[in-house]
């Protein structure tokens, strides 16, 4: 019946926002992701990326994985929708056996955002038993960067690495910003825990100077 009505209101000229917000609502109450996605499509929306986004998101949660990868794989990876949807892909990928798939989102996740738990979602993808070897990787090359970033800083402190956390820091002590209040008052507490006295004081004039 709300579907006859949209139509006829449609048909009429009618505004039918709060119309295409109650079907898409009733979507997904009833887990049907063929009326979801019709539903979309009627809705005009010129954003591609945030209809397929949420068309796969939908066909996701019904179990339809193939489906799902169809579209989220539509998402453009310049999009502001697309960090929504790579978690979502990693997932797919691992319920459908796409092994190598799984491993590059994985990663991709990982590069965007360099934290614990990434670190251990691409760990999970690529093989468990290589934890060690992997993260010697990655602080090799946290450790090459030319400038200091405050994500690689805070990704070794996270893995409980203070010694290779305060090599990275000394290296760039010149650019260490007082401004950047955050990220130096979380660090300044985890040194001082370890009594690391020499970088602390960096820090802490640092945040003096701003």
């Amino acid at each position: 019946r709300l579907w006859n009505l949209h139509a006829k209101n449609k048909g009429s000229g009618q505004i039918i926002a709060h119309e295409i917000i109650l079907l898409l609502a009733m979507a997904k109450g009833l887990k049907d992701p063929v009326l979801f996605e019709r539903i979309v499509k009627e809705e005009g929306s010129r954003n591609e990326d945030h209809n397929n986004g949420r068309i796969g998101e939908m066909w996701f949660e019904c179990g339809n994985y193939d489906k799902a990868i169809f579209y989220l794989e539509k998402v453009n990876k310049s999009s502001g929708q697309y960090w929504q949807v790579d978690d979502l892909l990693l997932k797919a990928y691992a319920q459908v056996g796409d092994v190598e798939k799984q491993k590059k989102i994985a990663w991709q996740i990982f590069r965007s955002s360099r934290t614990k738990e990434n670190f251990e979602k691409a760990l999970q993808a690529e093989a468990p038993a290589k934890h060690q070897e992997l993260l010697e990787q990655e602080i090799h090359g946290i450790i090459q960067e030319k400038k200091l970033e405050s994500q690689s800083v805070d990704f070794l402190l996270e893995m409980g690495l203070p010694n290779q956390a305060e090599e990275y820091i000394l290296q760039r002590k010149n650019e260490l910003d007082g401004n950047n209040y955050g990220s130096l008052s979380d660090w300044v507490e985890v040194f001082e825990q370890q009594n690391k006295l020499l970088i602390s004081s960096l820090i802490y004039r640092a945040l003096l100077d701003s």
